[in-house]
């Protein structure tokens, strides 16, 4: 089971393989994960947005992200090579 059928079986109550795993990511973290300049992941979108899927790369166990973000229009930027994984993004609309 990939990861992101094993997050759409959970959600429809059925059981899957294993826990689907989510962390809450912080930018922080992540740009140091990815040896980015924070100043410059959180006044840049799309730098934002690769910082965020860098995680991917270091954790390939997770099944997707939940990310809290003001940055708007980050779910429009994020075209992810992971198409398996999810990333869960609450945002605040401008």
């Amino acid at each position: 089971m990939n990861p992101k059928g094993r997050v759409l079986t959970a959600v429809l109550g059925k059981s899957t393989d294993r826990v689907s795993v989510h962390p809450a990511v912080h930018i922080c973290y992540a740009s140091k994960l990815q040896r980015i300049n924070i100043g410059l992941a959180f006044c840049k979108p799309e730098i934002h947005a690769k910082v965020l899927e860098g995680v991917f790369d270091h954790h390939p166990n997770i099944d997707g992200v939940y990310v809290s973000t003001f940055v708007y229009h980050l779910k429009l930027l994020i075209k992810s090579r992971w198409k398996d994984r999810i990333l869960f993004a609450r945002t605040m609309e401008a």
